[in-house]
């Protein structure tokens, strides 16, 4: 009996009863607050890495996808007063851009103008075919027809009304810049064609122009001289993104990925020390605190160097890429010198 007892009284603490049986509560071992501590360490790291690299994506993100700025004038406005053609082209990438074709012209009464002559412009990051960053590049533009020179504007894709997304501070719009000096040589041709650029679409304009034989001189207003050089060591992260400094090495990761485009690849300053033959006009301001003037001294210096045509102007009192706004008459005359003597 004591044996049946004893298997019986095992059955009932089996099935959470007691010797008399009736229901116990299963007792449970507590967890380590120890073990529990790690965890919720483990977690908060985990969310903490997490925002990080948001934090990290989204700056990368936001400098090479500048939001879109779209013309807000045009040539024919009634205080500017232009004859503008308009023609739609597309990319090899498949984007599309609008072109503006301004032929030299009389300012009053819009007459067009016989010229052997056609500037096309080359804006900067964050801009359009209008370069409102220099002020107005509609009015400055109105200036060199006036003086008997074509002008042709465009928006790089991704920027302006163009279509695409991005930015690659040189890397494609040195491509997309090279199709349009193409289609303007196929359905407005003149005898020279330069090119002006402003910023990073200065940059964009010498990479594309040197060694170009469809190009008679580039105009550079503000580059810079290394994308890599600029970025990486010369701050240019520094003054672009919103993190701090010690981010700046994932960010620099991630910027080639979402422009799709090696934006640490550019160097105009390797391109104007090869002996091309190309004639270039280096712009520079004095309080530039994006690209300093003394890219534009380097610039010229490699140019000559290698045994190119080349002369540097700085705008002493400009800051970036303004000396059109703040020194216009020097800056216009300046610019007609230069093309009245390369274009001849």
């Amino acid at each position: 009996m004591k044996e049946k007892d004893r298997k019986q009284q095992n059955m009932r603490k089996a099935d959470g009863k007691n010797t008399n049986g009736e229901k116990t509560e299963g007792k449970r071992k507590p967890r380590s607050v120890k073990k529990m501590f790690v965890i919720s360490l483990c977690a908060l790291a985990g969310l903490a890495a997490v925002i990080f690299f948001a934090l990290v994506f989204s700056d990368a993100y936001t400098l090479t996808h500048p939001e879109k700025v779209s013309a807000k004038r045009f040539p024919d406005d009634s205080d500017i007063g232009l004859f503008y053609e308009a023609a739609t082209v597309t990319f090899e990438n498949g984007d599309k851009t609008v072109l503006w074709y301004i032929p030299a012209q009389d300012v009053k009464t819009a007459e067009r103008k016989d010229s052997d002559i056609t500037v096309i412009f080359s804006h900067d990051c964050g801009d359009n075919k209008t370069v409102s960053m220099i002020d107005d590049g509609i009015l400055y533009a109105k200036q060199l027809v006036g003086e008997g020179i074509n002008v042709v504007t465009f928006d790089y894709s991704g920027s302006g009304f163009a279509t695409g997304k991005g930015y690659t501070f040189g890397a494609r719009e040195k491509e997309e810049l090279k199709q349009i000096i193409e289609y303007v040589g196929r359905n407005y041709p003149s005898e020279y064609t330069v090119l002006q650029g402003w910023g990073f679409g200065a940059a964009a304009a010498i990479l594309a122009g040197t060694g170009n034989d469809a190009v008679t001189a580039v105009i550079a207003d503000a580059s810079y001289t290394d994308s890599s050089e600029y970025f990486k060591n010369d701050g240019g992260l520094e003054k672009w993104s919103s993190m701090p400094k010690w981010t700046h090495g994932l960010t620099s990761l991630l910027m080639p990925v979402l422009s799709d485009g090696d934006v640490f690849d550019q160097c105009p300053i390797d391109a104007v020390s090869e002996k091309t033959g190309q004639k270039y006009f280096f712009i520079g301001e004095g309080n530039d605190n994006v690209f300093p003037s003394e890219y534009a001294e380097k610039l010229n210096t490699a140019a000559v160097r290698a045994g190119n045509d080349s002369r540097v102007w700085i705008s002493e009192k400009s800051y970036h890429a303004q000396a059109f706004r703040t020194d216009e008459k020097n800056y216009v005359n300046k610019i007609l010198d230069f093309i009245g003597e390369v274009c001849k």
